[in-house]
């Protein structure tokens, strides 16, 4: 899957209409540049080589750890991920546990009150979610909470550790803009999936031997039902690293999200493939833990093979 995702990005990159030697040469020689400055350059960065020779030496030095060096920020890919992935990990595992507990909650109530009104107010609340823009979202949060009532910073990200309440007040619109859709999907996915286990003849059994409602919803349906939630949330938690690109845009936080699309704009190659490469080995891990906990949820996956 790596190999295939790293020949497919290398390429595609290379697609890109602009000639990332031309802007990286005339930043500093816009009026003396000449066609010998951009082959000096092009060679120097190793672009004078056949694409197939590039690949493979990207390809031998990411296995060793060295993704490149930018053109633009000049310094090691490795480096610049390492300063700008804890801001995106700490913004994405954030909303990663609180969409899961409120669109796990909000699911199965709608299911254990299917055709009612919390049914209902919940469910078009989530159609509503799923189809939310998330850059629009973020625009109409800065300019209600941030710029009429000034409650909220518009943009910046500060760590925790150096002052917690900045911490708190610069994260919540950029908290909601990643959480809108996850909880829309938790909550369609859980009430889908409860309904499906509510409508199996030992679930009727166990109503008919009088448990009580929490210890059948917590320990026969949401238990039964957890495989299809587990791999949405495998889906869901791959686009932590990538996933960000329109919120850390818009709220100037320097993290991965805002890095790739620096990269894309500059036609950065060495940036694009490493972020995308680190992007594409969290999804592969993040569904080998989902179907490791297949087998855990559900131990008749393992006697069967399937």
């Amino acid at each position: 899957m790596l190999i295939i995702l790293s020949m497919v990005i290398f390429i595609l990159v290379r697609t890109l209409p602009s000639d990332p030697m031309l802007l990286y040469v005339s930043q500093g020689s816009l009026d003396h540049l000449t066609p010998e400055d951009v082959e000096i350059a092009r060679h120097e960065w190793g672009l004078d080589l056949p694409i197939w020779q590039q690949y493979f030496n990207w390809l031998k030095d990411a296995v060793q750890g060295d993704l490149g060096t930018s053109f633009f920020f000049k310094t090691s890919v490795t480096s610049l991920i390492a300063q700008r992935l804890p801001k995106t990990l700490y913004l994405g595992i954030l909303a990663f546990i609180f969409a899961t507990i409120i669109g796990m909650l909000a699911g199965t109530v709608a299911a254990l009150r299917r055709g009612r009104w919390q049914d209902h107010l919940l469910t078009g609340l989530a159609n509503i979610g799923i189809c939310l823009p998330t850059f629009w979202v973020a625009e109409l949060l800065m300019y209600f909470f941030g710029y009429k009532l000034g409650w909220l910073p518009l943009s910046g990200f500060t760590d925790p550790f150096t002052d917690f309440g900045m911490s708190v007040k610069q994260t919540i619109m950029p908290l909601i803009c990643l959480t809108i859709f996850d909880i829309a999907g938790d909550t369609r996915q859980t009430r889908s999936s409860m309904l499906e286990v509510t409508g199996q003849d030992y679930i009727r059994t166990a109503w008919e031997k009088g448990l009580n409602e929490k210890t059948i919803v917590k320990k026969h349906i949401l238990k039964n039902a957890l495989v299809p939630i587990v791999s949405l949330k495998g889906i869901s938690f791959g686009y932590i690293v990538g996933g960000s690109v329109f919120v850390e845009t818009v709220f100037a936080i320097n993290g991965i999200g805002r890095l790739i699309t620096q990269a894309v704009i500059q036609s950065d190659y060495a940036v694009i493939q490493g972020v995308v490469l680190m992007t594409g080995v969290t999804v592969i891990i993040a569904n080998l833990i989902v179907d490791i906990l297949y087998v855990i949820l559900d131990p008749r996956i393992r006697e069967t093979g399937v």
